[in-house]
């Protein structure tokens, strides 16, 4: 359950790498240590993700009974870990300030985008994706879920297009990503 602890806090290392007591463990999942919000929607995603049943279900109501505002204003945090981002993005019932908030964080995962984009009902939220056209010539997997996706906007479906055609089909556009990745 280590996979890329993002936290330097030793007592968010210790709750999920399981070192602490099983009580504190179960208060983490529960989001009831005195801890940072960052750290403690670490901490319960961590176990939402792992195999330990009991604290994953606990997490799993914990990170269902957040606060939205405080929500959105910490996934907005350059402190708050990517596995973070990459879970809440995948809740498409959040609000849509949440999801911005999510978007437009540089720690999202680009591969949770790239879900994001093939799945949303939000076409203004593509257009946000859109927008981003550094994130989808680097990830052209986003631009073909935005073209794909029904709910797209004429606006999302134009600029990444624009962008599959500039940068993937004319050859002027392929050899400048090919010499920039060298």
């Amino acid at each position: 359950m280590t996979a890329a602890i993002a936290s330097n806090n030793p007592v968010v290392r210790a709750v999920i790498e399981g070192t602490a007591p099983r009580a504190a463990q179960v208060a983490a999942a529960r989001g009831l240590l005195p801890l940072p919000q960052t750290d403690a929607l670490e901490i319960m995603v961590a176990f939402y993700n792992g195999a330990d049943d009991e604290l994953k279900e606990t997490a799993r109501a914990a990170l269902l009974s957040q606060q939205l505002d405080t929500l959105e204003s910490t996934v907005r945090s350059a402190e708050i870990a990517p596995q973070v981002l990459g879970y809440f993005i995948e809740q498409l019932e959040m609000p849509a300030a949440v999801h911005e908030a999510i978007l437009t964080n540089l720690r999202t995962p680009a591969a949770a985008v790239s879900k994001f984009a093939a799945k949303t009902r939000n076409g203004q939220l593509l257009e946000l994706i859109s927008y981003n056209q550094q994130l989808l010539i680097q990830n052209p997997e986003i631009i073909e879920a935005i073209i794909a996706n029904p709910n797209r906007t004429a606006e999302s479906e134009r600029r990444a297009t624009e962008i599959k055609r500039e940068f993937f089909e004319k050859e002027r556009g392929a050899q400048q990503i090919a010499d920039e990745l060298r």
